[in-house]
């Protein structure tokens, strides 16, 4: 290990192709955010976008699988900037679902670690989990006796208490202890471990891998512990910390993933930030990229926050560093450029990422010198001790991160009631979570998440669904809900979540959308907003009483919107059709990794490892309607599972499934497992056409594409706009591609006119030094350009000013030999406040604006008096 030097690339292939040569199905990564879990609010591990194949509710792809996977930790944030926190990681993980146990766990991780990435084993320390008296836990001998037959001498197995015991996500679910891996980083980080006394987990033993949370309990919410059904097992590795141990590196910042852009930032703050300004905007930029590129929209609430608030820290720094125009755009394109080969979405979003980034950065601006200088009013007025209710009014009212409110006001040698300001924010969450969103971006009064539904009585759960047959039916109210509590009834305006015995309304499940429709009692009627399946048992219909009302036990009609409902098992046919042709076009490798099918739309995403090119996509949509105009007729039956897959049936990644299962095949063309709606025939699809296709993750395509009514909107919207896109370019639809070649090939790009060359303009100040200070109008990047560019022309110092839309943009250059003995950002700062300005860079090129225009004369008479 010590001579060689790894790069992330290598130490993370290895991981994949040593788990796949020992029988592991590399599996391809979720995204960030994640799908029908609404108890996280990004994907925090390997295994959380796999948690029903831990508890037997849906079957793996295979028993043992690897990947690696983008997490977000948001209990993290405040610890960035040490040595090996980070907000947003790559896990590399592996899983057993009731294969191999703690014994091959042990064996497989000591293998890699010693002849793979080639640790010393002599310097790896190991934990177990010590037992619980209390819960009946005896310690996990097993795990002990593993490491031991391994070669791990006592004293280098550690037992430790409840760090080792990894409990369920929610008060129920699957649990185990777990066992870690650490690394001795030597005595310059803490006292060697002596056997009985305190493992130092935090200095200088740096955990590794979690070699195994070994999955054998199910928690009950009584806290009683049963056994699971099989055993498993889920490991995590962070990929920047494994790099960072196996280059015998300090920090995380230094391994390739992140030093390049932890230069650059220290490079163009210079002395106006600390080290740990530094690693905080490389970890929250990077982060804020990822999440960016999944098209969350930054804001104030939920998941929303979470880019606002890294972003927003980031621009802070930068701006109280007198950098308002710091190059942020170059940072996010080198962390794009870096991964879009590992990650290809981040290249194809790069412009959708930046975009959200500078709206951001926009808004931000807006407020945040105001808040700035009201934080100055608030410190001056109490004495530097701001209270927390202060400290929240001046993130409420100008976005100010808390962060940057504690730092500011620590450098004053005050303090803030963080306390004070926690429970403000909390009331402020609380409230605004009064209603949440809906899909369509509305309020919504709907619960977010399913802990009012847990404690429905059984008789109440699973409902009987008659909607295959019939969009009619009749049935008895069982309960009614009004914002998660039971009520008896439910009068005219309110929105009411309702459970019949008997529906036809189908339940959104396995990506298709839930029926909307009426119901109608003896003396009121609801429409039907949506349905929902929660907690896996209860059908939700989610109504507004239009009249009269709805009460507990009484008899009810119901009737599904048939339009609707037939464009969503239009969709969802064709979305079966077009997986089937896929598969024939591109490869069986093409597998299912999500889906949503509603009225609207198909939504598919599938494993496949490049773009799907044109001729493919036409050849895709063409066989597609070639199957559709066959009329195949459906077919469905209920089976076992084993049964299902023996007959050719497919399993979709990530969807849940019973012993007995519905298959829905469609002739010789199609057949999968699936729960959902469908056509008769496929003839009743009428037509398909793709919309869009492009990559989501690592590996992962999706195609969105439209059937039915939708298909032939869109087809009618394309013939009218290239209708008139011919007329406006005066030719006929089948000549427009070579109109437009003819028109583009007549015109050349422009060049960029080259600025007049001033470098005879070249005076000499008193102390000898060639300079240059002249006017000259434009963008901060045309100005730094062109001074750097004059500064190595005439040996010297070059400072342009001059106006950009309204405002004054100024850069100060000179060659990096003479910024030994002067230093542009010192330059810089003394003419600045002459156009109300502010700004700084490196000791060779700094710039900057100012709010007045007319004080650029001045400028450039004060430069020379400054060399």
């Amino acid at each position: 290990m010590a001579n060689k030097i790894w790069n992330s690339s290598e130490v993370r292939e290895l991981f994949l192709s040593f788990f796949e040569k020992n029988a592991h199905l590399r599996i391809p990564a979720a995204g960030l955010v994640p799908k029908n879990d609404p108890t996280l609010l990004y994907i925090n591990s390997g295994m959380a976008p796999l948690k029903d194949y831990f508890t037997g509710a849906a079957k793996p792809p295979n028993k043992t699988m690897v990947n690696v996977q983008t997490c977000i930790r948001t209990r993290d944030i405040d610890d960035v900037g040490d040595r090996h926190h980070l907000t947003l990681f790559e896990m590399m993980g592996q899983w057993s679902i009731g294969d191999y146990f703690k014994e091959e766990a042990a064996r497989l991780s000591t293998e890699l670690l010693v002849e793979g990435y080639g640790f010393d084993m002599s310097k790896l320390f190991v934990t177990c989990y010590g037992g619980d008296e209390a819960q009946g836990i005896p310690r996990d001998e097993e795990t002990y006796k593993a490491w031991h037959a391994l070669g791990f001498p006592e004293d280098r197995i550690v037992y430790l208490g409840k760090d080792n015991f990894w409990g369920p996500a929610g008060e129920s679910g699957p649990c185990g202890p777990c066992t870690e891996v650490f690394y001795d980083t030597g005595d310059a980080y803490g006292p060697e471990y002596v056997p009985g006394g305190e493992f130092d987990s935090s200095s200088r033993y740096i955990e590794i891998w979690n070699a195994g949370v070994f999955m054998q309990y199910d928690k009950r919410a009584s806290g009683d512990l049963d056994p699971l059904p099989f055993n498993s097992v889920d490991t995590g590795s962070g990929l920047e910390r494994m790099t960072m141990i196996l280059n015998g590196l300090d920090t995380v910042y230094e391994t390739d993933l992140l030093k390049p852009t932890m230069d650059s930032i220290a490079e163009r703050l210079g002395k106006a930030s600390t080290v740990r300004d530094c690693r905080m905007i490389t970890d929250h930029l990077r982060a804020g990229t990822f999440i960016l590129a999944e098209g969350v929209v930054p804001g104030n609430d939920g998941r929303a926050y979470i880019p606002r608030r890294l972003l927003r820290k980031c621009i802070a720094v930068t701006t109280r560093a007198g950098l308002p125009d710091f190059d942020y755009p170059e940072l996010i394109n080198g962390f794009i450029d870096q991964l879009k080969d590992v990650y290809p979405h981040l290249g194809e979003r790069r412009k959708d990422i930046l975009s959200a980034f500078d709206g951001e950065k926009k808004e931000f601006e807006k407020t945040l010198n105001r808040g700035l200088d009201k934080l100055e009013q608030v410190c001056k007025h109490s004495g530097n001790k701001v209270s927390g209710n202060d400290a929240f009014d001046l993130f409420q009212s100008y976005g100010l991160p808390f962060d940057i409110i504690r730092d500011v006001i620590a450098e004053k040698g005050g303090n803030v009631d963080e306390g004070e300001y926690k429970a403000a924010f909390a009331t402020h969450q609380k409230v605004s979570k009064g209603l949440s969103k809906s899909k369509d971006g509305k309020e919504s009064p709907w619960p977010q998440d399913d802990a009012p539904y847990r404690g429905l009585p059984d008789e109440v759960a699973n409902s009987e669904f008659v909607g295959y047959d019939s969009m009619s039916g009749e049935g008895t109210v069982q309960c009614l809900l009004v914002g998660g509590d039971k009520v008896e009834s439910a009068k005219t305006g309110a929105f009411v979540e309702l459970i019949a015995n008997s529906t036809p309304f189908y339940a959104e499940s396995g990506g298709q959308a839930g029926d909307l429709g009426t119901i109608s009692g003896p003396s009121g009627e609801l429409k039907v907003l949506d349905t929902q399946k929660v907690v896996g048992r209860f059908r939700l219909h989610r109504c507004k009483v239009l009249s009269g009302s709805i009460s507990a036990g009484e008899s009810i009609t119901m009737e599904v919107d048939e339009s609707t409902r037939r464009d969503s098992m239009n969709n969802h046919s064709a979305t079966h059709i077009m997986h089937a042709v896929l598969r024939d076009v591109l490869g069986e490798h093409v597998k299912q990794a999500g889906s949503q099918v509603d009225a609207e739309r198909l939504r598919f995403d599938f494993d496949h490892p490049k773009r799907v090119e044109v001729d493919e996509l036409a050849e895709i949509e063409r066989r597609v309607n070639l199957h559709i105009r066959q009329n195949i007729e459906r077919l469905t039956l209920e089976t076992s599972y084993d049964d299902a897959v023996s007959k050719g049936a497919l399993a979709f990644f990530g969807d849940t499934y019973g012993e007995i299962v519905r298959m829905v095949k469609f002739g010789e063309v199609s057949t999968e497992l699936c729960g959902g709606t469908h056509v008769k025939r496929t003839g009743d699809i009428g037509s398909f056409r793709i919309v869009s296709e492009g990559s989501v993750a690592s590996g992962v395509r999706r195609i969105i594409a439209v059937s039915g009514r939708g298909a032939m909107e869109y087809t009618l919207e394309q013939g009218q706009m290239l209708a008139a896109l011919a007329q406006t370019l005066k030719t006929k639809v089948a000549d427009i591609p070579a109109r437009i070649e003819a028109l583009t090939s007549k015109k050349p790009k422009a060049k960029k006119a080259a600025p007049v060359d001033i470098s005879d303009k070249a005076q000499t100040s008193a102390s000898g030094t060639n300079y240059i200070v002249a006017r000259l109008d434009g963008n901060a990047t045309d100005l730094r350009e062109e001074a750097l560019r004059l500064a190595d022309k005439i040996g010297g110092v070059v400072a342009l000013v001059g106006e950009d839309e309204g405002k004054a943009r100024m850069v100060v250059a000179m060659t990096k030999a003479l910024s030994k003995t002067l230093n542009a950002n010192v330059l810089l700062k003394k003419v600045a406040p002459l156009v109300d300005g502010r700004g700084g860079g490196k000791p060779y090129l700094a710039q900057g604006g100012g709010q007045n225009p007319g004080g650029i004369d001045a400028f450039i008479a004060e430069f020379p008096k400054c060399l």
